[in-house]
C-alpha cells in the first residue's frame, strides 16, 4: 500500500469549506463531480451515504462512511467497485488546515497499487495523484 496525496489552497474560511465538504450531497451538485448520485441514509458524527459516478472513464459506486472530526478532519471509508475492481474498505481522508482566512485542504488514500495499476495504466499513482488533484481544484473555485 502507498499513501497518494494532493492539496490546495481554498479561498474561503476553514469552518465554511468544512461543512462542504462534510455535507456529502455537495459531491453531486458541482459541476464537473465525479459523482452523479449521493443518497445518505444516516447523519450524525458518521455520516453514511451511497454514492454513484465516473471518474476516467469508469464507473464507481458503493457505500461510503464518513466520520467527522470538525472542523480538523474527515475520514471516509469506501466499499464497493471502481471499474470492474472491487474496493473493500479503501480509507480516504481530508485535513483542513486554517491559514489566514484560506483554509489548505488535504486529500489522502491508502492506495493498493496493483488495483490502480489495473485500473489507471502502469502509471497509476501519478495518475491518481493527478485525477485527486484535479477534483480539489475543480471544488476550490466554487468558493
Amino acid at each position: 500500500m502507498v499513501k497518494v496525496e494532493a492539496s490546495v489552497v481554498i479561498k474561503a474560511p476553514r469552518d465554511k469549506v468544512y461543512a462542504w465538504f462534510a455535507k456529502p450531497e455537495n459531491w453531486a451538485k458541482y459541476r464537473g463531480a465525479a459523482w452523479k448520485s449521493v443518497k445518505v441514509s444516516k447523519r450524525g458524527a458518521v455520516i453514511t451515504a451511497t454514492q454513484e459516478g465516473a471518474l476516467a472513464g469508469k464507473s464507481m459506486r458503493g457505500t461510503f462512511k464518513y466520520t467527522c472530526s470538525p472542523p480538523e478532519k474527515i475520514e471516509v471509508e469506501w466499499t464497493g467497485s471502481y471499474g470492474r475492481v472491487p474496493i473493500k474498505g479503501q480509507h480516504l481522508s481530508w485535513v483542513f488546515r486554517e491559514m489566514s482566512g484560506e483554509t489548505e485542504v488535504t486529500w489522502s488514500t491508502d492506495a493498493e497499487i496493483p488495483c490502480y495499476v489495473a485500473l489507471l495504466g502502469p502509471d497509476g499513482q501519478t495518475q491518481l495523484k493527478s485525477l485527486m488533484q484535479d477534483e480539489l481544484e475543480k471544488i476550490g473555485v466554487i468558493f
